[in-house]
């Protein structure tokens, strides 16, 4: 297949164009910087671009015209200003289809959402397909209200499916590094008083990708959860790690849940980059965030193979082999 991947240089999309081009698709990666690309390995032809919710992507008329699937991971996870994730997850993602509907009759889209779009799980309960959505976030919002649009407003003759990711674990990943580092300085900052006990799906990278492709080349449409068959914990997490390594002690302080919010106000006043924002307390704050494999399972036949410490191990050598540990 000819495959267009936006957000190639990114943790998700640069593992996704390795696994394509070695299946043998022909692919278009996205990317804003060939710096960037090249740092990762990126693979398929370099397209240089970005996404806008305003401008004319000139770069669509470098794709050729025989395109088949369009895989979108661009997107943002964090913003201080909650009106960018509107900006770039929804306006720029409906610009792009907008204008690719302008060369392509037909096409099959695959979007990259999240479990925040359906929102936090119960203990012990894991969240369904079938299941009311109720994001606690602005970032939960802007994946939701997208895929809204593409199930109402696409070409009729493009078809569709969207896939939620819970925690993403895996080489490259500069989200849960900060989880890395904390266990490697021996303090583990966590959010309420009972962030140990707190549960969490969760999927290795490689995982997520063969889902994805499942999706994307398959064209069966549907919204469908991804992960693990284990919920952990996030004292199963830390000690994983702590495992991996070889750190025998590690000493946890708990925030209170109303500190978070006064901490991520404060930080919000500082001119460095954070994670740490008055919307990510409102997802941090939640006692569970699991999804259920099974309509993937049934439907598709994705079996994940990387559990948490296989997950754990390969991204712990990764680091390092970075320096980024």
């Amino acid at each position: 297949m000819k495959i267009l991947v936006t957000g190639a240089t990114g943790f998700v999309g640069s593992h996704l164009t390795d696994k394509l081009v070695a299946d043998g698709h022909e692919i278009f990666s996205l990317i804003r910087s060939e710096t960037k690309a090249k740092s990762f390995n990126t693979k398929g032809q370099y397209v240089i671009g970005s996404l806008s919710s305003k401008e004319k992507l000139s770069w669509i008329n470098e794709l050729p015209e025989d395109l088949d699937a369009v895989i979108h991971t661009a997107g943002i996870v964090h913003a201080s200003d909650i009106k960018v994730f509107e900006e770039i997850n929804f306006l720029a993602t409906k610009n792009l289809t907008e204008q690719l509907s302008n060369k392509y009759n037909k096409l099959h889209f695959t979007f990259i959402s999240s479990l925040a779009a359906g929102g936090p799980s119960s203990p012990s309960k894991m969240r369904t397909e079938k299941m009311q959505d109720s994001p606690v976030s602005a970032y939960g919002v802007s994946k939701k209200v997208t895929e809204e649009y593409f199930s109402k407003e696409l070409p009729t003759n493009w078809t569709y499916n969207c896939i939620r990711p819970p925690m993403v674990i895996g080489p490259r990943d500069p989200a849960v590094l900060d989880v890395f580092k904390m266990v490697k300085s021996g303090l583990i900052v966590g959010p309420g008083l009972d962030f140990k006990t707190k549960e969490y799906s969760f999927v290795c990278v490689h995982d997520l990708v063969d889902a994805i492709i499942l999706l994307a080349t398959k064209k069966s449409s549907g919204t469908y959860y991804v992960g693990h068959d284990e919920v952990i914990t996030f004292e199963k997490l830390i000690k994983t790690i702590q495992v991996e390594l070889n750190k025998k002690l590690v000493f946890n302080l708990p925030i209170p849940t109303p500190l978070l919010s006064v901490a991520a106000n404060v930080v919000a006043l500082l001119p460095i980059p954070n994670r740490l924002t008055k919307d990510k307390v409102n997802e941090l704050v939640q006692t569970a965030w699991s999804c259920d494999n099974e309509l993937l399972k049934s439907n598709l036949g994705f079996l994940p193979k990387w559990d948490i410490q296989k997950t754990v191990a390969l991204t712990a050598k990764d680091y390092r082999e970075r320096k980024w540990l």
